[in-house]
């Protein structure tokens, strides 16, 4: 079967949703099928990746009420339209690959998935300046009013949760209320394998020993807060302790942090902070198999496989309430920096709590998260793909 994977970020991006388009395209590839990969345009990147065809696409901008989407924009709609794809994977909503494509949608052969990581078009985020953003949101709203045909435009999609609210997982809720049937509830995955590594190699490299060990793990951005992570180590003064950050690159973003952490009032007894950047899988899986907790202050998320990837290593975890991670066993979920601090406090100072919390969350992982049982929900979407190929014939 011949399979295209639309998706704004791919590998070497290492984030959330490049990390699902890799895995869906490296089983998709194990399993035999023929697979494309659409995706933007990275300076030196490898064209294939384990057997996948990389197609990039030079696209900037995006669909606001002051410009749209630029450079190959064409280029891509005539790639869909002219490329017969038995099934068409789209990752996320509101991003270019979704965008382009769904006005031309009669015009593409093959079904149309999509797999939602989340929603947050609705969300207003604040502008410095008058209007403060209201006018972009405003223009985003009328979107929203779309998503009930436009759900209805893809053969299927996927949730991550069954989760229903007015945050992350609105379009959940509107797929209830409007009737929409044509769904599933796919989990993001981890392989189990990756974390079951012996423990020391990642504190041996930089020095840490024995130390308490809280790990953030995100790229450097205002979305994932770090800021508020940096405070709450701050305030909890966890005696030789060390807050390690990785990212996938420094930027502006970081180095004011790596800022506030030089300051002369940063006082966490003996603590100190770490931060890394541009790790490879490897180093960043032995990581979190040396931490000892994970901590993730977020301002929005939806199913965070950062999470999920420290209870397959068995650790627990502190994070702000934000996503469905309050669905997650096997760590403390916070509304506030007290809230945070506190939890962090506690885990600190029981290493049987944490070991009780990190038996729970890799329970869980290992029923509801294992990459090889998350997979076989995936492929039976192309099974009932073939099927009706099959009645067509």
């Amino acid at each position: 079967m011949k399979i295209l994977i639309c998706t704004f970020t791919f590998p070497p991006n290492k984030d959330g949703v490049s990390e699902a388009s890799r895995v869906l395209a490296e089983d998709f590839i194990l399993s035999g099928h023929d697979v494309t990969v659409a995706t933007g345009h990275i300076p030196g990147r490898s064209l294939t990746h384990c057997g996948a065809i990389i197609k990039e696409f030079n696209i900037y901008g995006g669909s606001t009420w002051r410009s749209g989407y630029q450079g190959e924009v064409q280029e891509f709609q005539e790639f869909l339209c002219s490329n017969r794809f038995d099934a068409l994977f789209f990752q996320c909503w509101d991003v270019w690959c979704t965008d382009i494509a769904l006005p031309y949608f009669s015009a593409i052969p093959g079904i149309k998935v999509l797999a939602s990581h989340g929603y947050s078009t609705h969300q207003w985020t604040p502008a410095s300046k008058p209007p403060w953003g209201l006018v972009s949101w405003a223009f985003r709203l009328l979107r929203v009013l779309k998503m009930p045909w436009n759900l209805r435009r893809f053969d299927f999609v996927v949730f991550l949760s069954k989760r229903r609210d007015g945050g992350r997982f609105l379009d959940v809720t509107m797929a209830y209320l409007s009737g929409f049937l044509r769904f599933k509830v796919i989990p993001n995955s981890v392989d189990i394998t990756e974390f079951q590594k012996p423990a020391g190699a990642f504190r041996v490299r930089y020095g840490l020993q024995d130390r308490f060990m809280a790990l953030c793990l995100a790229n450097y951005s205002d979305r994932k807060n770090q800021k508020l992570t940096l405070e709450v180590f701050q305030d909890a003064a966890i005696p030789h302790s060390v807050l390690c950050f990785i990212g996938e690159k420094f930027n502006d973003y970081s180095a004011e942090l790596q800022k506030s952490a030089a300051l002369p009032g940063f006082d966490t007894l003996d603590g100190n902070v770490l931060f890394l950047d541009r790790l490879s899988r490897e180093e960043t899986c032995q990581a979190v198999v040396d931490c000892d907790v994970m901590l993730l202050t977020a301002r929005m998320e939806t199913q965070p496989i950062v999470l999920l990837e420290g209870m397959a290593a068995g650790k627990p975890f502190v994070a702000k309430d934000c996503g469905c991670i309050t669905e997650y066993p096997g760590g403390l979920v916070c509304s506030n920096r007290v809230e945070l601090v506190s939890a962090l406090r506690s885990v600190a100072e029981s290493r049987e709590n944490r070991e009780g919390l990190g038996r729970v969350g890799r329970g869980y992982v290992t029923v509801e998260h294992e990459r090889g049982r998350v997979m076989v929900a995936y492929r039976a979407i192309l099974d009932g793909v073939e099927k009706k190929q099959g009645k067509e014939l």
